[in-house]
């Protein structure tokens, strides 16, 4: 090898093209680089950003040509290192270059299409895409996975095939991420951190608790909010009785009942011995899931169980009719007039929290949820949905409400129905004298 062909490879061409140009023109490019606006550059430089604008793309093109001429193999080598990796370091590039000019490869970059790594409103400066929907669509893929244990994240990063080397966790910890550590280190979605970390503490336990222990080892607001969770609205988990115990649906050890709820326990009881008396299927199901007769009877009125012509009770898919609930006798904490239907309540611990408040039968009768389960929404200032579930009737979404109006403990609430319009009103209820001294 010649010296001169030893000192032709020892050049840093990207460097010295980057230096050839302008002062002015590299200062447009370098603050394009950090997110300057056109706007704010011409207000800099004293120029119009139709002239930023024009002095940037004529750079550009005098860098891209230059580059391509000298490195003509560049942009194709980049192009399958987006193919292959999706995202990648500027670093990669400059070895591949063989450049230390992380401003003039950069530019390039620009030049051909790529742009800086952008995730919920987090900017990668050193990170690369084409594609800017590419690492979003891997971390999607890995929030979609969650919940895991800490010690399985390198994994599940590979699995949902996060560029090696990514700030994964810088990204994930942006405002936008639908996922979060918890106290144990795993990993929970942000739409369902209690849920999730009691997931992740049993899987750890594998043996049932109780719920004010779960509730106290993943640092839940409240047993009876955590338990309201696992029972209503997760599949996962499971409730041992008669001890109470919660247990994960997926373990094969467990002994002793699994049903979720006493309507489970009721719709496989008529699944297993078709149509019964209630006096029959009272028994059974408190056999197989200990509960009171008066539970058992509220499970009649689910949406799945029903009545045959002779009397008897069995599953409504398999031709049993729908059993309507009379009318209850009216609470004095509710009244109606023609469309409007309105309810008093006391504002506690459980609304501030966000829980669902349990009401009187009647409301639900009223607006037509017969059985269960079934809801509304009623639309407002402040959004209201009324459910009928297993345990019983409730209001729900009134925390809103109370924060904006600086509601405290003691104060009441009243909840104005109009059922015509399905538009809910919400008022401050105290009389004059509220305890807690607001208008």
């Amino acid at each position: 090898m010649t010296s001169d062909e030893t000192s032709q490879e020892n050049v840093d061409f990207v460097g010295a093209i980057w230096h050839g140009l302008d002062a002015r023109t590299r200062n447009i490019l370098e603050l394009r680089l950090l997110g300057f606006t056109l706007d704010e550059i011409g207000q800099d430089l004293l120029v119009t950003r139709e002239r930023v604008r024009q002095l940037e793309k004529k750079g550009r093109n005098l860098l891209k040509s230059a580059i391509s001429l000298v490195l003509p193999t560049l942009a194709a080598e980049l192009d399958r290192l987006a193919d292959d990796v999706g995202a990648f370091n500027i670093n990669s590039v400059q070895d591949t270059a063989e450049t230390k000019c992380s401003h003039g490869i950069a530019a390039f970059l620009q030049s051909m299409g790529y742009q800086h790594c952008q995730v919920w409103g987090r900017r990668f400066p050193d990170w690369w895409v084409k594609d800017p929907t590419i690492v979003l669509s891997s971390l999607s893929a890995l929030i979609e996975d969650a919940p895991f244990k800490g010690d399985e994240f390198a994994d599940r990063c590979s699995s949902a095939k996060v560029p090696a080397g990514f700030p994964i966790e810088d990204a994930l910890t942006a405002p936008g991420s639908g996922i979060l550590q918890d106290k144990s280190g795993g990993w929970i979605r942000r739409s369902s951190k209690s849920a999730d970390s009691a997931y992740l503490w049993l899987s750890e336990r594998v043996e049932p608790a109780e719920a004010e222990e779960i509730a106290a080892e993943i640092g839940a607001v409240s047993a009876r909010a955590l338990s309201e969770v696992m029972r209503r609205n997760d599949a996962r988990f499971t409730q041992i009785r008669p001890e109470g115990t919660w247990a994960l649906r997926e373990w094969s050890h467990l002994s002793g009942t699994t049903y979720r709820d006493a309507t489970e326990a009721v719709i496989d009881v008529l699944q297993d011995l078709g149509p019964l008396t209630l006096p029959q299927l009272t028994a059974e199901t408190i056999r197989r899931y200990p509960v009171t007769p008066w539970r058992v009877n509220q499970c009649i009125f689910s949406s799945d169980v029903g009545k045959t012509e002779d009397g008897t009770y069995d599953l409504i898919r398999r031709g049993a009719t729908p059993i309507l609930l009379q009318e209850p006798v009216k609470p004095e904490y509710m009244a109606e007039s023609g469309n409007t239907v309105a309810v008093k309540l006391s504002v506690n611990a459980e609304l501030l929290r966000g829980s669902g408040i349990g009401v009187n039968v009647w409301l639900t009768w009223k607006l037509g949820l017969h059985t269960y389960p079934s809801h509304l929404d009623f639309d407002g200032v402040t959004p209201v949905t009324v459910r009928r579930l297993s345990g019983g009737p409730s209001i729900s979404s009134l925390r809103t409400f109370a924060q904006e109006f600086g509601l405290q403990e003691g104060c009441s609430l009243f909840v104005i129905f109009n059922t015509n319009v399905m538009v809910v009103e919400l008022r401050h209820g105290c009389a004059a004298g509220c305890p807690n001294g607001l208008p």
